[in-house]
């Protein structure tokens, strides 16, 4: 199917689950993200554009549309840190040697002397090759630190001189989790549809996505060592919630009866030291726009 043929699909879906929910709707498609309205014409003129989520890159798939002035603003932006964690979390799998066994090769910050230059680590069966890239160093710079070792080991000093090895990719935490909140957000939105974001509990969180400066809630992202299964927890017990899990990550969304806020409910049961068990209902990721709660 084609880009616009699928943004078409989802565009007709969306204004289903809308017609659904009320009268007042028509033939409007609303950005789940600033809630603002869309036509047809306005999809034909490029105003909306589709979203993966997660990010293509770590597996997502291609099932809202969100309009072009969201996907513009500063706090939609994220994706490439979310992408940067995932790739610093599979380096350091590397370097402990557990986690991922099936990585066979990473990228890395090699430094030696006051020599710094990028490197393919490759695992071998027994060992570790360092590769030096060509195209991924400033020329100048490689040649400097080949020469270098070249003289190291013609001087026979190259044994026992230290260097360092570390991974390549950076990112920015809070950015990061911001990413995943945002994914988890538009992935609850395309398997629950509009009737779930129009509660009033997920402005702060649209917001939040909108501008990463704000930081009105902390309590969205819950830490701990998880599987990685891609699935929606309908938390029912110890409280209402949705949660998220996007590579091992845990989001915490709100539920669907308004009964409280979950990050208030969350704060007061949590206890350090102490795990949290959630039981409910579980929910694959979408592979399209499904909409389940407008009867899409």
């Amino acid at each position: 199917m084609s880009l616009k043929a699928k943004k078409k699909v989802i565009f007709v879906n969306g204004v289903k689950a809308l017609r659904n929910l009320s009268n007042r709707f028509c033939d409007q498609y609303i950005c789940p993200l600033c809630l603002k309205e869309f036509t047809n014409l306005d999809l034909e003129n490029g105003l909306l554009t589709l979203e993966h989520a997660p990010p293509r890159s770590i597996g997502g798939r291609g099932i809202v549309l969100t309009c072009a002035d969201c996907n513009n603003k500063p706090g939609t932006k994220l994706d490439s840190q979310l992408i940067a964690r995932m790739d610093f979390n599979k380096s350091m799998s590397y370097f402990a040697n557990n986690l991922d066994l099936n990585l066979k090769r990473t990228r890395a910050k090699f430094t030696i002397g006051n020599h710094e230059i990028n490197v393919d680590l490759v695992k071998e069966k027994n060992s570790t090759n360092i590769v030096f890239l060509r195209k991924e160093n400033n020329p100048n710079k490689l040649t400097q630190a080949e020469d270098y070792i070249k003289r190291l080991i013609k001087s026979n000093a190259w044994s026992g001189t230290e260097f360092n090895i570390a991974p390549k990719n950076t990112y920015h935490k809070w950015k990061s989790q911001l990413a995943i909140l945002k994914s988890a957000y538009l992935l609850a939105f395309a398997k629950f549809g509009y009737k779930y974001i129009f509660q009033k509990d997920f402005d702060a969180i649209r917001q939040q996505i909108l501008d990463p400066n704000l930081k009105l809630e902390k309590n969205f992202w819950l830490n701990g060592n998880y599987k990685k299964d891609p699935i929606l927890l309908h938390a029912k017990f110890p409280f209402e919630c949705i949660l998220v899990n996007i590579e091992g990550h845990i989001v915490m969304l709100p539920g669907f009866s308004e009964s409280g806020n979950c990050y208030v409910e969350l704060r007061k049961k949590f206890v350090p030291g102490q795990n949290l068990n959630f039981t409910g209902d579980i929910y694959t990721f979408p592979k399209k726009f499904e909409a389940i709660w407008d009867g899409a």
